[in-house]
C-alpha cells in the first residue's frame, strides 16, 4: 500500500496512541486496562502509520469517545495534546444523520465512513463493525482485532 495522505484515527486508535506516549514504556502501554488487547505489534503499526501520514484526521466525535473512555485527569490533558497538533474535520452533521448506516454504527463511526471517502485516505480501527462498513465502501483501512486470544493486523486492501 502506498503511505496515506490523510489517516484518520478511530477512537481505539487514539486510546492506544495517548496512553504510548503517557507512558512511553509499550509494556507499560499494553499493560493499561483500557488496551490491554492491543499487541506491540499493533503499537508499532501505528506509529509506523503516524509517521508516513501527511495529514492526521480527527473526528470530534472520536475525540469525545476518547474522553469518555480515558477516565484520569492526567491522561486526558496527553489527549487534548495529541489532539491540538492533528487536523481537526467534520463532516456535515445532516449527512451523517441521514446515512443508512447509522443504526448499525452510530455517529462516530458514520462521520469515519465518510470521511474516508476521500482519495488517498486510510483509516485505522479496532471495531470490527466499522472495518466490514469502510470495506464495503472500497476505502483504505488497516484493522487492528482486538479480540481475546485472536489479535491481528490486516489491511484493505490488501
Amino acid at each position: 500500500m502506498p503511505p496515506p495522505h490523510n489517516l484518520i484515527l478511530d477512537t481505539g486508535p487514539l486510546v492506544l496512541l495517548t496512553l504510548s506516549i503517557f507512558y512511553g514504556d509499550p509494556p507499560r502501554v499494553l499493560g493499561d486496562q483500557l488496551v490491554r488487547n492491543y499487541t506491540a505489534e499493533q503499537l508499532e503499526r501505528l506509529q509506523n502509520a503516524l509517521e508516513i501520514a501527511h495529514k492526521v484526521l480527527l473526528s470530534p466525535y472520536c475525540l469525545a469517545e476518547s474522553t469518555n473512555l480515558i477516565r484520569r485527569q492526567d491522561q486526558r490533558q496527553v489527549l487534548a495534546k495529541v489532539a491540538g497538533i492533528f487536523e481537526p474535520c467534520r463532516e456535515e452533521t445532516t449527512a451523517i444523520l441521514r446515512h443508512s448506516r447509522l443504526p448499525q454504527l452510530g455517529v462516530a463511526d458514520v462521520s469515519l465512513l465518510l470521511l474516508a471517502q476521500q482519495p488517498g485516505t486510510y483509516t485505522l480501527t479496532a471495531d470490527r463493525d466499522l472495518y466490514g462498513a469502510l470495506c464495503d465502501s472500497d476505502c483504505t483501512v488497516i484493522y487492528f482485532c482486538v479480540e481475546p486470544g485472536r489479535q491481528y493486523v490486516v489491511a484493505y486492501p490488501a
